[in-house]
C-alpha cells in the first residue's frame, strides 16, 4: 500500500514539462522581459497649435516580431503626416527597457532606455515633427560589453 503513492508521484514527475526560458533582466528593481509582438511599449502625444484644425503629434514604440533581437517598431503621426521606422537597441548584458520622453525642442520626442538597475535615462533616438517634414535619427552610440 505504501508503494502506490510512491509510484503515482514518480509517474506525475516524469510527465512534467520544463517551462520555457524567458529573456528577463532586472531593471530599476523590477524584472523586465521583452513583450510579445504587437504590445505598445511606450506612447505619448502632444497638441499641435493650428488655427483651423485640431492636430496632435504622437509617437508609439511597439514590440515587433524581432524585439527579442532588440529591434522595436516606431510609429509617429504629426497631424495628417505619418512616419514609421525600426530601431535596434545596443547589445547589452541585460535586456534594455525602452523609454519615451519629450525632448527640449518644439514637437520633439527622445527614445532612450534604462540599463539594468541603473535609473539613468540613456538618450538614443530623436523624432521631431513639423508641418512639412518629420525627422528621425539616432543620437548616440553605446557599448555595454
Amino acid at each position: 500500500m505504501r508503494r502506490l503513492p510512491l509510484l503515482l508521484l514518480l509517474a506525475l514527475g516524469a510527465c512534467k514539462e520544463k517551462a520555457p526560458v524567458q529573456d528577463t533582466a532586472t531593471t530599476a528593481g523590477s524584472a523586465y522581459s521583452v513583450p510579445k509582438a504587437g504590445t505598445v511599449v511606450a506612447a505619448d502625444s502632444m497638441d499641435v497649435s493650428d488655427a483651423l484644425n485640431e492636430m496632435y503629434f504622437a509617437v508609439r514604440i511597439v514590440a515587433g516580431a524581432h524585439s527579442f533581437r532588440r529591434t522595436y517598431d516606431v510609429f509617429a503621426h504629426f497631424g495628417p503626416n505619418e512616419g514609421e521606422t525600426q530601431i535596434t537597441f545596443p547589445k547589452a548584458d541585460v535586456t534594455l527597457r525602452p523609454v519615451l520622453r519629450r525632448g527640449s525642442g518644439n514637437h520633439t520626442y527622445i527614445i532612450g532606455f534604462l540599463h539594468g538597475q541603473d535609473t539613468t535615462f540613456y538618450e538614443y533616438f530623436m523624432i521631431r515633427g513639423g508641418k512639412k517634414e518629420m525627422e528621425m535619427k539616432y543620437l548616440k552610440a553605446y557599448s555595454f560589453k
